[in-house]
């Protein structure tokens, strides 16, 4: 759901000739531009969330379960 509304704003991009965040302040506006903007972090932010944690059961897959999952998942997330 939050990639929906960038994904149709990308389809504009070679019409227009314009960049994707370009487009969303001409089309919605700063207000709500934003708002599209946000989710999309936030999209960004739950997708790093499901790497870390896949990361992190293969290093501790790999580390023989002798390292805790808080520590790979610390080790992962700084990395």
């Amino acid at each position: 759901m939050g990639a929906f509304g960038p994904g149709l704003l990308v389809r504009l991009g070679p019409l227009t000739g314009l960049r994707t965040m370009t487009i969303t302040r001409y089309s919605f506006g700063l207000f709500a531009g934003g708002f599209v903007a946000f989710v999309n972090v936030l999209t960004c932010i739950g997708w790093a969330m499901v790497t870390t944690m896949a990361g992190a059961q293969v290093f501790y897959s790999l580390s023989d379960y002798k390292v805790p999952m808080a520590v790979c998942i610390l080790i992962l997330a700084i990395v």
